[in-house]
């Protein structure tokens, strides 16, 4: 099986998302398992910043592809329902699941896509972060994006009690 790992980057300070992910790659690693993965992302700004925190494994079941695209042009295309990581990486690359560790499900046909949820925070406490004034607070959307993905993995017992608990979301 090849399974492609999207990952998202933040470079100012890690996230628990960057730590889970770290520790996933690691622990895949470790494994005695015959499947292939691929490290998939994609970045525009900070981009050597970037590069140089993805991991590097040193294992032969670990490919690593990045890409110098502008992630708030892909995101508004997928989001428009235009298959950009399909036609650009997925259709290409061979692969048997995609599973997306960092945000948005692409839009992938005929390949089963995993979605892995760490909170609800920005969700849960839209309001506040608005009333707060974040430069950017993140809109409701989880749910929505929900629905792109065949199957969803959430790190905690709470975060999954809570998504089950919107009506929007349907479990699988």
């Amino acid at each position: 099986m090849r399974i492609a790992l999207e990952m998202g980057l933040n470079v100012e300070a890690p996230r628990g998302a960057d730590v889970y992910f770290h520790g996933l790659i690691q622990g895949l690693g470790e494994l005695e398992v015959r499947h292939s993965y691929v490290l998939f992302s994609f970045f525009y700004r900070d981009f050597e910043a970037k590069r140089r925190s993805l991991p590097q494994p040193r294992t032969p079941q670990f490919e690593l592809r990045y890409h110098r695209w502008p992630e708030k042009l892909v995101r508004t295309l997928e989001n428009a329902g235009l298959p950009a990581i399909d036609l650009l990486f997925a259709r290409w690359a061979d692969l048997s699941v995609y599973h997306c560790l960092g945000g948005v499900p692409p839009h992938i046909r005929g390949l089963p896509i995993i979605m892995t949820v760490y909170d609800l925070m920005p969700e849960v406490f839209h309001e506040r972060a608005l009333a707060r004034g974040d430069k950017a607070p993140l809109s409701p959307s989880t749910a929505r994006f929900a629905d792109r993905a065949d199957r969803i993995i959430t790190i905690s017992a709470a975060t999954r009690d809570r998504a089950e608990a919107s009506v929007a979301w349907r479990w699988r």
